[in-house]
């Protein structure tokens, strides 16, 4: 039996422990890991050399056209 209370007790120590002392460290490992990367915008250069069969770079979408 005290066995069984001891593996418990390691189980939540040493996790809380490893947070404690490494939270600093784990909170931008986290948030580039959970949150959705942003592309910087396209210039109309580098548009017309990835298609070059495209006349112009399309007009960037605004939210009013969007929602309707």
């Amino acid at each position: 039996m005290l066995n069984i209370i001891l593996i418990c007790f390691v189980a939540l120590v040493w996790p809380t422990v490893y947070l404690l002392y490494f939270k600093d460290s784990l909170r931008p490992w986290l948030s580039n890991k959970l949150t959705k990367d942003h592309l910087p915008e396209t210039t109309p250069e580098e548009f017309a050399a990835a298609y070059p069969f495209k006349e112009k770079p399309p007009a960037p979408a605004t939210k009013d056209k969007q929602g309707a």
